[in-house]
């Protein structure tokens, strides 16, 4: 699982153009109620839904064929920015 630390968490829409992939979010936002509940999707090229992941989530997934997958960033990451657990 992969998150960004304050400031520079952001939000984040993934959409796989080519393969299939199940992804998991988990809500890490201290003061929500759903603190720690977990949401997954499985991706494809077929059904081609895109996924919207709010600032303050963990996102992460597992791939099952090869993929082209986009990530589109609200605001520029760095890799000091950016926690994987």
């Amino acid at each position: 699982m992969h998150f960004q630390l304050p400031p520079f968490e952001h939000t984040k829409l993934v959409y796989v153009s080519r393969g299939k992939i199940r992804d998991v979010v988990i809500d890490i936002r201290k003061q929500s109620d759903t603190y720690g509940k977990c949401f997954s999707i499985e991706l494809d090229d077929q059904k081609a839904y895109c996924l919207y992941i709010p600032a303050g989530f963990a996102h992460g997934f597992c791939r099952w064929r090869m993929i082209v997958l986009l990530t589109i960033l609200k605001h520029l990451v760095t890799l000091k920015d950016m926690i994987v657990a």
